[in-house]
């Protein structure tokens, strides 16, 4: 199997010890790798986790806590309102059945056990976590914001987005980013930052200016949405990413459900950006990709299982099996596990094969990621994980279910009250919007296209018919205005021609002789019919425009179509 190309690469990486006894490692809980300065918390069977979620946002007296009208529930209180940082160690235990609907919002049913179960609600997940339309309406007015600016002092320039906006992988807390190209010797970033100051789009503590990274960004926060938005210039990889991953949501349609349940495993761990040491989501794409390019047929498993025994699979591949030591990962020609020696000659800018060395399959040399320095923080969860869900679905946890846990999902990921809350206040307030408009432009365009189809059927039928059915349309109707068209110069017509019915090529003109193949549509000025009766059939043809047809005995009838 893919997996097993360098074999047991775990015996001398000094693999996770976690037992299922998972409480007893609360003290290795700590990520050391970001700025975060929580105390540990004592463990009880009765613990509270909104006592512990108070506690958490205490250590930040920096940010005071806003209770005036002002207020919305998406502000946070810290900068990651999707953290569960400090009680993640509980989930495993579900000690407390009053968080299950709580915390697991998507699970809305009883699942099947074991991996199917899983399967299950890792599908509910995805459901529920898929960006919603005013989500996305939302998203589209902070870009607008901010492409304003931009276009106010720089009226060229191009502002494109790319990332998990771009390839609709995003989560409600996720960022946006943006690049804007543009003719400069260096990244604007000064004046950038001083005209957002400026027009006041961002809050004032969270606009950063990186210009020192390896691509220099500027980090900002939306004063309105609190949307996170991430600013480079010049950059044309991250759009080439979007569309190289587009292209494998294609090819491995079970792609965006695993992302989904990593994206936020990794997210309320906070190990989900390189500037705290986790990894991008480039990164974590790409370790998914290589997971489903190196894995056994996945159509010679029952399909209900699929979902769940990946998952576990993946966390099993990179929290044991994974050799970051000496092991790269490279995604062209099919995927393949290459040593970081082979990598390394391709490194031009003097740099080595970081501990997660992903080979960018779009620039070459360019190790994805390298900056991920919390990369053995991320193998040690994933170990986690693999545990607890292999324990989840095995049958001796069938034989005897906890009752108060019933999600298995629910045993590493949880969605926290800020969150769900964060989503309500986006659905109440964007809800109006752009969202009914865009949905409704379909509907609006389609009667638009229907009236003026009939219209122009009506207009043609007028002109082909006027000559024909002006005595028969109005001689009940208005006796006082007769029309005095000579019956042997107009055609006569049986039935009212049927809708999309093909009209001739060429409509016969009378050009002053007898026409041999019929009598000619319209009079030449120089028939026997004079000037007041061509006044007469106008005067017709007008009246039936306004009357549409009416029928003998005054009785009025509309078209069916």
């Amino acid at each position: 199997m893919g997996r097993n190309v360098s074999g047991n690469m775990n015996k001398n990486v000094g693999g996770a010890n976690l037992l299922f006894g998972l409480a007893d490692s609360v003290d290795h809980n700590v990520n050391l790798y970001h700025n975060h300065q929580h105390r540990h918390v004592q463990e009880h069977p009765a613990f509270n986790l909104q006592q512990t979620c108070v506690k958490r946002h205490q250590v930040h007296p920096s940010v005071p806590v806003n209770h005036t009208h002002n207020h919305h529930p998406g502000r946070r209180k810290s900068d990651n309102k999707a953290s569960t940082y400090g009680m993640n160690y509980l989930l495993s235990n579900c000690t407390n059945g009053n968080y299950t609907s709580t915390w697991t919002p998507w699970k809305t049913r009883k699942y099947n056990p074991g991996v199917i179960g899983l399967h299950e609600e890792v599908m509910d997940f995805y459901n529920f976590m898929s960006p919603r339309p005013e989500e996305a309406a939302m998203r589209k007015e902070v870009v607008n914001r901010i492409e304003m600016i931009i276009k106010e002092l720089w009226p060229t320039a191009d502002v494109q987005i790319f990332g998990s906006f771009s390839t609709g992988l995003y989560l409600p807390t996720s960022d946006i980013d943006l690049v804007v190209f543009g003719k400069w010797e260096r990244p604007p970033l000064p004046e950038l930052e001083q005209a957002l100051r400026k027009h006041n789009v961002a809050e004032p503590f969270s606009i950063k200016v990186l210009d020192k990274a390896t691509v220099p960004i500027i980090k900002l926060t939306d004063q309105e949405t609190e949307v996170k938005v991430d600013i480079s210039f010049n950059v044309e990889t991250g759009v080439k990413a979007a569309s190289f991953i587009k292209d494998y949501v294609k090819k491995y349609p079970v792609l965006p459900y695993l992302i989904f349940v990593l994206k936020q495993f990794l997210l309320q761990r906070d190990l989900n950006e390189v500037f705290t040491g986790g990894i991008s989501s480039y990164s974590l794409i790409l370790m998914v990709i290589s997971f489903l390019q190196l894995h056994p047929r996945i159509d010679a498993r029952n399909p209900n299982e699929n979902l769940g025994v990946l998952l576990i699979e993946f966390f099993e591949l990179y929290g044991r099996h994974f050799n970051y030591f000496k092991t790269g990962i490279r995604i062209k020609n099919g995927g393949a596990y290459i040593a970081k020696e082979e990598i390394m000659k391709a490194m031009t800018n003097g740099y080595r094969p970081s501990m997660l060395c992903i080979e960018d399959p779009l620039l070459s040399g360019n190790d994805v990621g390298r900056g991920s320095y919390g990369a053995m923080e991320v193998k040690r969860v994933f170990d986690y994980a693999y545990l607890v869900l292999s324990h989840a679905v095995s049958p001796l946890a069938q034989s005897y279910p906890n009752k108060d846990c019933e999600s298995t999902l629910g045993r590493i990921i949880r969605l926290t009250q800020e969150v769900i809350e964060y989503r309500e206040w986006i659905i109440k307030k964007w809800g109006g919007r752009d969202v009914a408009r865009t949905d409704n432009r379909g509907t609006i365009l389609l009667f638009i296209f229907f009236y003026i189809y009939i219209y122009i059927y009506i207009y043609i039928y007028i002109v082909i018919t006027f000559s024909s059915s002006c005595d028969l349309i109005f001689q009940d109707s208005d006796s006082t205005l007769p029309c005095p068209v000579p019956q042997s110069a107009l055609p006569t017509y049986a039935s009212f021609p049927p809708l999309g019915l093909a009209l001739p090529a060429r409509l016969n003109m009378g050009t002053g002789k007898p026409s041999m193949g019929g009598h000619p549509l319209l009079m030449p000025p120089g028939s026997q019919v004079g000037k007041q009766q061509w006044q007469q059939i106008l005067h017709c043809v007008q009246k039936f425009r306004n009357n549409l047809i009416i029928m003998p005995n005054n009785r009025k009838q509309t078209l069916e179509f």
